[in-house]
């Protein structure tokens, strides 16, 4: 019998928000790794989750990931709704 290593990945988070270019690998994002980057609580942005006001997110299995492009959009949305 084979024996697998497993090894987790530290995966930095930028700390500004750009949208991702196309020859770019697309940035997936946990809830936790969002709720780091936006400085706001991680039941924060489950809750926006829940009433729908939050970035956009997807689930694979039981995971939540966010698209780092959605983040971008979202953080822009909200900096020109403060603008008018």
């Amino acid at each position: 019998m084979t024996s697998v290593e497993k090894t987790a990945v530290a995966v930095p988070i930028e700390q500004e928000v750009h949208p991702a270019t196309d020859g770019e690998r697309h940035a997936y994002l946990t809830t936790a790794e969002v709720a780091e980057l936006l400085r706001t609580p991680v039941e924060t942005i489950r809750y926006w989750r829940h009433i729908g006001k939050g970035p956009r997110s997807f689930k694979i299995g039981r995971r939540v990931l966010y698209d780092h492009r959605d983040i971008h959009d979202f953080v822009n949305e909200a900096r020109n709704s403060e603008d008018r």
